[in-house]
């Protein structure tokens, strides 16, 4: 698993929000019609409402943790990696287990609060739903997310790039202008760069996600392929089956469904 690949962020709070919602609404149905943990045998007048209370233990700690990711997400100039997300997944649900907890004590049993217990309810009670929310989770932020593409900043073109292989000596010196492509090839990578109109190809042991932010106006849109958004002359296709036309390069790019979208709108608000 690589943790440093770039994937797909959810960037709106309406749909933070309606993920939230979603998660919220399994909760509840999973507490009111299958009572598990023996919740059946509790009699409680208002045991229902104060199921239901228990979807504001996600929905507050979800839109809340939206504003902190929102930080490290533009920290990562528009950018959210693998990792990013498992973080964010574990603190995310420890967050809410902890509103649970708090409520359970709280609200529910009507008990003082003791926080050196919240370990042995975590085991007992919160771990157990974590199979049943994270797939829908995860599907649902991915659903709903999407890649963001910044404008060029002025300049950047001309910045020097050094690349380092894991090979030996092997160090692979440009101007980001002149880097029209690369292209992961197992455990390598073919670079094509434009030298005095020329294309030049060269191999290094490298990964496309080590390439990620290293290369001024350099974009991934494939998990194999990494271009230069100058080099793109045309779109084809959609979402579903997309490619891109190279200015320098004969051959068509593919493009994945989450970039063909990023790439589109980028495309249509670039100067």
């Amino acid at each position: 698993m690589n943790l440093n690949r770039s994937i797909s962020f959810t960037t709106q709070w309406s749909n933070t929000l309606w993920i939230s919602l979603v998660l919220a609404a399994i909760l509840v149905v999973v507490l009111v019609f299958l009572q598990p943990f023996d919740t059946y045998s509790h009699q409680d007048e208002y045991k229902v409402l104060k199921l239901v209370g228990y979807s504001l233990c996600l929905i507050i700690p979800i839109m809340a943790m939206h504003s902190v990711e929102l930080v490290v997400f533009k920290k990562n100039n528009s950018r959210w990696f693998l990792w990013n997300e498992i973080v964010y997944l574990i603190i995310a649900f420890a967050v809410i287990s902890l509103f649970c907890y708090a409520y359970n004590v709280f609200i529910v049993n009507e008990l003082p609060l003791h926080w050196s217990e919240f370990g042995n309810w975590l085991r007992t009670f919160g771990i157990p739903f974590a199979p049943l929310l994270l797939p829908f989770w995860i599907y649902l932020r991915y659903r709903f997310s999407k890649i963001v593409i910044q404008p060029l900043k002025k300049g950047s073109s001309n910045l020097p790039v050094s690349i380092v292989g894991k090979g030996n000596d092997e160090l692979l010196k440009f101007n980001a202008k002149e880097f029209v492509m690369a292209v992961a090839q197992g455990n390598y990578i073919d670079i094509h760069l434009l030298k005095e109109g020329v294309t030049e190809k060269h191999t290094l042991r490298a990964t496309i996600s080590g390439l990620v932010g290293t290369i001024p106006g350099a974009q991934q849109v494939h998990r194999s392929y990494m271009i230069h958004l100058d080099q793109i002359e045309e779109l084809k296709g959609n979402t579903r089956q997309g490619s891109a036309k190279l200015r320098d390069l004969k051959e068509e790019v593919p493009v994945s469904p989450k970039h063909f979208s990023a790439l589109k709108e980028y495309l249509q608000t670039r100067p």
